[in-house]
């Protein structure tokens, strides 16, 4: 947010001077070289971080499967607590879970961010024999007792097998409020959003057009949400325009 000319925190406008975590490394032409996560945040204890007015883009998590190199591209948490101001995360790519962001046992707290074009590479990871449907949560996975609190976010044009824009499973826990789905997309299933034995929470958000694409099948659940063996709670939030293949 500073050009350099800058003599107080007050002065720094984000906008007009961005700042851009890239995972574009080696060939600036090429994804092929791209890292496997932009942002890693691993601590071996508890801990907390912020990111504040900044951008993760060009996040490739597609190394060796059952590995931590094929989840978070853009952001990989595990157990730390990482809060997120003004942040943009887009243009992302795993192959298992989280495109835009992963946590395994930790915490995200996402305010006024963006989360776009983020996705899961691997869609249909099985091929000819269909026996792996890829991956989870486009723009943000999380696993194993993870837990999120999301205000005045905006999700948009992200892509997965379950959970276009947020996948959560293994006893998450999720608060959601003031936020935008937009045109995510997913094959199989919760075109936004899918959980699963989680407890999760939705107030005064706005669902747009997503859409499950399983055009194998035939079917597809959950065009907006597909929430299972789940706590769920959703109060003053519209539903507009989201479709299934099925």
């Amino acid at each position: 947010g500073f050009d350099g000319t800058e003599t107080s925190n007050s002065q720094r406008d984000p906008e007009a001077n961005p700042t851009i975590l890239s995972g574009n490394i080696g060939d600036l032409e090429s994804r092929s070289d791209d890292s496997y996560h932009v942002v890693t945040f691993a601590p071996s204890e508890w801990a907390y971080a912020l990111l504040d007015s900044v951008s993760v883009t060009r996040g490739k998590a597609t190394g060796p499967a059952n590995t931590n190199d094929n989840v978070g591209a853009g952001i990989y948490n595990e157990t730390g607590t990482l809060f997120m101001n003004n942040c943009i995360i887009i243009d992302n790519g795993a192959d298992d879970y989280g495109g835009g962001l992963y946590s395994d046992d930790g915490w995200f707290y996402l305010s006024k961010c963006t989360i776009e074009n983020n996705k899961i590479v691997d869609v249909q990871g099985g091929g000819p024999g269909f026996d792996d449907w890829g991956g989870n949560g486009g723009g943000i996975a999380l696993t194993n007792s993870a837990g999120t609190y999301i205000s005045d976010c905006k999700f948009i044009d992200n892509y997965a097998s379950y959970g276009g824009g947020i996948y959560g499973g293994s006893e998450c826990w999720f608060n959601i409020a003031d936020s935008l789905f937009v045109t995510n997309r997913a094959l199989q299933g919760g075109g936004a959003i899918r959980v699963n034995e989680c407890t999760f929470s939705v107030t005064d958000c706005a669902f747009n057009t997503n859409m499950t694409t399983n055009l194998i099948l035939g079917s597809g659940a959950g065009g907006a949400i597909y929430a299972s063996e789940s706590d769920t709670e959703i109060e003053k939030t519209s539903f507009n325009g989201n479709s299934t293949s099925g």
